[in-house]
């Protein structure tokens, strides 16, 4: 019987296969995007799940009130793990690292720089049990002077053989390779090189380091957190008490004795102003998704090791929404197909119910057919998929793969998740044809009054209006995303970008201080340069805006403002041609400006009620400053954030990270910018002997601030060629066969006269009005949510009635082609075919 079936499918899908190709097709598609998701998801939830042991690793964060500043960090003293492993039963392991930043590497005298390094203590890779290629895991960083590398690095230094035992210099130190480890699977350290080192067990102090703990099976996490706390706060405020720099202000505070955890709270509350100081356990799992700190409040970007990226829940819950509903759409498309096919096999179910077949075979039968149509749709839909996987990879820097060798429970857990897919789409499109048909009685099934093409026209209309809501409502969020990023683009920042060279001089190695101005032999020769139109300096640029946010006292009554500081150098104004509203620029003709003069924003000014700030006095950063000059408000954070109170200064303190190492240079034109880079590259090597020249070109620098927004234009032009073709798929497919059910009123129609336009436009309205309504359902939903999209944006596009007009245009557009190729078939054939066997 199950063979019958099977014939009986194949023979109605290629019967029929003028509409079945497109329902599989399109089916096919929803399909492809369903599985690129269901990767991304899957593989959004596999952060720090791929080994067992992780689900009992927790992160230690931190939570403190100082004065009017909130702390929640990820950042513990160093002795915190180990008092912890050793004097909690809960605790198995505990470890400890500290983000490198970028570090210099020398390889056979080759120097470069590489990012992702960390130092850790003896216990990490027992704890983050890393698969190990070369070396052994519980050695690995057992000994100073070792360093662990990922096999990517790995095979970037030294190529694909084992390079366990070779040296390496990082940082002008010498290590030995110990290890080789492979990546699993994703996970919230992003890391690529780990040196060993060993952390001060007794310094209770100093909240520097990320520490985790490995629990034993069953621990008692509110106990743990508990104990842990109050041994942190007892130990921390005898830290406090002891510190030789604090100088406390009251001579109680080192002489009251410090005995438990609440007289610690006490005392650093009365004493220090710090209050409500507790420690919270984060599972690892936890981390990507659903982040309870982020550890530093500077960019993201300047911390690659770490995972940053707040609210990554939020596309997770998206794309699942995204891809529920591309699946929906496809499905109701294959279903309208079905249903319309099995109107016109309702004689053929009718005589098999006259012959003797039951409601329970006329069921599987349909459900065989519906399961051997998907199955094809399922499989072209993994080709289809592998080429928008490949798309989304490139475009959007995306690491989706199909198989993973390391990990295979997510291997497993896609292919469950596809086989249910699958048999949820054979019961959702083969049940609903099975209803229609053995809901009949036979006589009705042979009359032929199922095949006029008007019965099951209500739902089928309905879903037709479903699949053009979902496509305008994509195509509406295309326009308002690519109206927005033009937006961004084509704006005036308030600086000019074009033909500026940065060069980053952090961490090298140079003869000077702090500034590079002071580097004269440097400066002088690239001032010499006839391609070089203006030089600058500073520590933030655009692209990577200022974090150093600081209090300001200003006017008589020392009124107080939040500024964020910038220290910069002379010529930074010019080269970035940022234009001045009030005053002047920093310049060498007036020898104080090095020493105490301060330029700020027309925000700046505009906080402080100032409508002619020049010449007032500003005091930060430990001193006080002479404002010299407003410069125009710009867009350093791009459009994301408000413009916010800037301070700009040349001097800096002994101590201070003020330095102004970023060097701007701006060219003369494109050609003097591509000729003389390499003259600047020269100058940089007989200079600076340690390592090479990084540099960037600071319209780059800036536009990495909406590279998200760039990648997320390029998926919602996916989304929506994906949607519309689904969609005209369907209304293809059901023109054709509402055409052909009605043939001979065509022909009858031409043989009274009637037009090849009256016939198309009789055969085309009502899917331009199911188009219509499909429209002013899509506009509110649309309007919506991009309205709470735009919010994210401090400057940001009004959304104007032409998006709407123009989404529901495209839509009429491609309805109109779609069905107007079948009705224009239709109206010129012979009229003598299709009433010659009447």
């Amino acid at each position: 019987m199950i063979k019958y079936y099977f014939k009986t499918a194949w023979r109605n899908t290629w019967k029929n296969s003028q509409f079945t190709v497109w329902g599989i097709l399109g089916l096919s598609l929803g399909m492809a995007v369903l599985i690129t998701i269901l990767i991304y998801i899957n593989r959004e939830h596999s952060y720090d799940r791929w080994n067992e042991q992780l689900s009992r690793v927790y992160r230690i964060n931190t939570e403190s009130e100082w004065g009017n500043n909130y702390e929640l960090t990820s950042f513990s003293p160093p002795a915190l793990g180990w008092y912890m492993q050793e004097h909690l039963p809960e605790v198995d392991l505990s470890t400890a690292f500290r983000e490198m930043g970028e570090v210099l590497v020398k390889i056979e005298d080759e120097p470069f720089y590489e990012h992702q390094a960390i130092v850790a203590d003896s216990n990490f890779f027992k704890i983050f049990s890393y698969p190990f290629r070369y070396g052994n895991i519980d050695f690995a960083l057992s000994r100073p002077d070792q360093v662990v590398l990922s096999r990517a690095t790995a095979e970037k230094w030294f190529g694909p053989a084992d390079p366990t035992g070779k040296t390496v210099e990082i940082n002008k130190k010498t290590y030995t390779v110990s290890g080789v480890f492979e990546k699993p699977g994703p996970s919230h350290l992003d890391i690529h090189m780990c040196l060993s080192t060993s952390f001060d067990q007794n310094n209770w102090n100093a909240r520097v380091l990320t520490h985790y703990v490995l629990l034993k099976p069953n621990a008692n996490l509110q106990q743990l957190r508990h104990k842990a706390e109050e041994a942190f706060v007892y130990n921390f405020a005898l830290g406090q008490q002891a510190n030789p720099y604090i100088k406390h202000t009251k001579q109680e505070a080192s002489e009251t004795t410090i005995f438990s955890a609440e007289t610690a709270s006490k005392w650093l509350a009365e004493f220090m102003g710090i209050k409500n100081i507790h420690l919270h356990l984060e599972s690892v799992a936890s981390i990507h998704l659903s982040p309870m700190t982020f550890g530093w409040s500077d960019s993201p970007a300047n911390h690659p090791v770490l995972d940053f990226e707040k609210g990554n829940h939020v596309p997770v819950l998206i794309f699942s929404i995204i891809g529920t509903l591309v699946l929906l759409l496809a499905a109701i498309n294959y279903a309208n197909i079905a249903i319309a096919i099995e109107n016109t096999q309702a004689k053929n179910t009718g005589i098999r119910k006259v012959v003797g077949a039951s409601k329970s075979q006329i069921i599987w039968q349909s459900l065989t057919s519906s399961f051997f149509q998907v199955s094809i749709a399922l499989i072209a839909a993994l080709v289809f998929s592998y080429f928008i996987i490949r798309y989304l990879n490139k475009k959007m820097a995306l690491e989706l793969e199909f198989w993973n060798n390391i990990a295979q429970t997510t291997n497993w857990q896609l292919v469950g998740q596809l086989i249910l897919t699958g048999l949820v789409v054979t019961l959702a499109s083969g049940l609903y044809p099975a209803f229609i048909a053995t809901r009949f009685k036979s006589v009705r099934l042979l009359s032929g009054e199922l095949q006029n093409g008007q019965r099951g026209r209500g739902i089928r209309n309905t879903l037709v209006v479903f699949q053009f809501v979902v496509a305008l409502v994509f195509i509406i969020s295309l326009v308002v995303v690519r109206s927005q990023l033009d937006f961004m683009k084509n704006n005036d920042p308030g600086f000019d970008t074009e033909q500026v060279l940065r060069i980053d001089a952090e961490r090298v190695d140079m003869d000077f201080f702090a500034n590079l101005d002071e580097h004269h032999a440097l400066m002088n020769t690239l001032r010499a340069m006839p391609e070089i139109k203006t030089l600058g300096t500073s520590h933030f640029y655009p692209g990577k805006p200022s974090h150093s946010i600081q209090p300001a006292a200003f006017g008589r009554t020392s009124d107080t403002l939040s500024v964020r500081a910038n220290w910069v150098g002379l010529g930074y104004f010019e080269t970035l041609g940022i234009d001045m509203a009030q005053g002047r620029t920093f310049s060498e003709a007036f020898a104080r400006d090095t020493a105490n003069a301060a330029i700020i924003n027309q925000t700046a000014a505009l906080r402080m009620g100032l409508t002619q700030p020049v010449g007032e006095q500003i005091s930060a950063l430990g001193m006080e400053y002479r404002i010299i000059g407003v410069a125009q408000d710009v867009h350093l954070s791009g459009y994301q954030q408000a413009i916010e109170p800037e301070l700009y200064v040349i001097g800096t303190l002994p101590g201070m990270t003020g330095g102004r190492r970023q060097l701007l240079i701006r060219f003369q034109d494109g050609f003097a910018a591509q000729r003389s880079l390499e003259k600047i590259k020269t100058l940089w090597r007989d200079i600076e002997k340690s390592g090479p020249m990084r540099y960037a070109w600071l319209q780059d620098d800036f536009a990495k601030l909406i590279d998200k927004y760039e990648k997320l234009n390029h998926l919602v032009t996916l989304l929506s060629i994906i949607s519309m073709i689904i969609a005209a798929m369907g209304i293809f497919a059901i023109s054709a066969f509402l055409t052909q059910k009605r043939i001979k009123e065509i022909g009858i129609r031409k043989v009274l006269g009637a037009s090849v336009s009256s016939i198309v436009a009789m055969l085309s309205t009502d899917f331009v009005r199911l188009v219509l309504i499909a429209t002013v359902i899509a506009s509110p939903i649309g309007w919506w949510a991009m309205s709470k999209w735009l919010e994210d944006f401090a400057y940001r596009i009004e959304m104007e009635w032409w998006i709407f007009a123009l989404a529901g245009s495209v839509a009429i557009v491609v309805a109109l082609l779609t069905v107007s190729w079948q009705a224009i078939r239709a109206a010129m054939a012979n009229p003598v075919d299709s009433l010659r066997d009447e």
